[in-house]
């Protein structure tokens, strides 16, 4: 088997024009693709291209070349951002292309390069994606890829919906892995990791503590909130009226703002509960997956990839509401032998995401595309 880093295999992999691909603001797609380069057998050869960043503030443990698109008043961003990578796309070229979630810097390399493999991993519902949204315009992307990497099983259904008659062979589902962390001590914590927007269900669980927390003075609520950057009126309503609720749990509610990768990884450590209280369906639930990891009670709504990383871990509250959350929780926190046991369970669930079990998938995958090229 190759090593790592000592691969003359080349790999191009192509980030969203927006992505920040820093350990200080990652979301879930650059965590995942910095996981599968920099575990990867293929480390050596793969490049990662995206928005440039100052080099400082990179992910150190992948080769990285920043785009830095020209101004042009007769071209949109988008096409600048594809312009900036085919000039920094040097010979030899690539073995295998590889896009992130862009269908249209997808499309543009794919056919500016048609005899090189690729790859596009898809993380979020098609419904929600303009150029895939109808299953006419899926029928004409399908076969533009030589792969289709969905983030769930979830993603992986709505995107073949009406392509009953296409091939879907070439359609996978690899889920986000996260690493596996011994179990240690836990502290009386409820945490909450995600957007502040109304979809992930953070004011229902903001309710639910009021009616909870003050009957149990020692356990605290944690959020690790990470707000729009350049909020609506309507966001910033949202986000005023999360403060005014743990604002009256006093020092029982506990805010962080946007917390790096492996902080994050502790303070899932810590936790004795993890609540992924999603409204909408969920694409990726990674969330949910580093809550599972570390040993985290799950309680979460079971929306969308939520319910199929669950399995028969944790704990499922649908609908959500303040109630049926603190109910849920209460059920947890007042009973250390339920407590310790949904932990168990969520444990190991976990394995079945793990890390190296992700990876190996993909680079199955790789290889396989790379030696039939």
């Amino acid at each position: 088997m190759v090593q790592p880093g000592k691969s003359n295999r080349r790999i191009a992999v192509v980030l969203p024009p927006a992505e920040n691909f820093t350990p200080s603001a990652a979301d879930a797609v650059s965590i995942f693709v910095r996981d599968t380069c920099f575990y990867s057998p293929y480390r050596s050869g793969i490049t990662v291209y995206g928005q440039d960043t100052p080099r400082t503030r990179l992910f150190r443990e992948v080769r990285f070349q920043g785009l830095s698109p020209r101004w042009s008043l007769f071209r949109s961003a988008q096409s600048r951002y594809i312009q900036s990578f085919l000039r920094e796309l040097t010979s030899p070229l690539p073995q295998l292309l590889e896009v992130h979630n862009d269908v249209e810097t997808f499309a543009k390399i794919a056919r500016r390069f048609p005899n090189i493999p690729n790859i596009f991993y898809l993380h979020q519902d098609p419904a929600l994606i303009p150029l895939l949204s109808t299953p006419k315009l899926r029928w004409a992307f399908i076969n533009k890829a030589s792969a289709i990497v969905c983030s769930s099983d979830y993603v992986r259904r709505r995107f073949i919906t009406g392509l009953e008659a296409a091939r879907t062979d070439h359609v996978h589902v690899v889920y986000h892995g996260a690493e596996v962390q011994q179990a240690g001590p836990k502290e009386r914590l409820i945490l909450y990791v995600g957007r502040v927007v109304p979809e992930k269900g953070l004011l229902e669980l903001a309710h639910a503590m009021q009616l909870l927390l003050p009957h149990h003075p020692q356990w605290r609520l944690l959020v690790v909130g990470s707000s729009p950057t350049k909020p609506t009126p309507q966001q910033k309503s949202y986000l005023q009226a999360i403060h005014v609720n743990l604002k009256k749990l006093g020092r029982q509610a506990i805010w962080l703002d946007t917390q790096p990768h492996d902080k994050l990884q502790q303070l899932y450590a810590r936790s004795s509960v993890a609540v992924v209280p999603s409204i909408a369906p969920e694409p990726v639930g990674r969330t949910a997956i580093e809550a599972l990891a570390a040993g985290a009670a799950l309680v979460s709504s079971g929306h969308g990839s939520l319910y199929e990383i669950l399995g028969n871990s944790g704990v499922v509250v649908d609908p959500v509401t303040p109630q049926g959350l603190a109910l849920a929780i209460q059920g947890l926190i007042e009973d250390p032998n339920t407590l310790y046991g949904v932990q168990r369970d969520c444990m190991e669930r976990s394995t079945h995401f793990a890390a190296m079990r992700c990876q190996n998938q993909i680079d199955q995958l790789r290889r396989s595309l790379m030696n039939h090229r």
